[in-house]
């Protein structure tokens, strides 16, 4: 796939950095993170983080948008499916 230092995924225009309280993020927010709620969105930070997410905690947002992609039609959809079985196992279905 990837094999050089050429080689990119894609490339991204930053829109904005700043820091956000965990506690205050909106649905739209969660949904921009993966499609998730809010809650599949708190139990997937307990997954990778070993803890619950503490609403109090300050995280940096980075708002970007894809400006280009580098990617085969093939790579594509195998993305695509790693995300529907990803997004299956944090709703918990098998």
């Amino acid at each position: 796939m990837f094999s050089g230092k050429d080689d990119y995924f894609g490339k991204v225009e930053i829109l904005d950095i700043y820091e956000h309280p965990l506690g205050e993020m909106a649905v739209e927010s969660a949904m921009n993170e993966g499609g998730y709620t809010l809650p599949e969105y708190a139990r997937l930070w307990k997954i990778i983080g070993g803890k619950p997410l503490n609403p109090l905690e300050e995280v940096w947002v980075v708002e970007m948008r894809c400006i280009e992609a580098n990617v085969s039609m093939e790579d594509l959809a195998k993305y695509r499916s790693m995300y529907r079985e990803h997004m299956q196992a944090i709703r918990g279905i098998s």
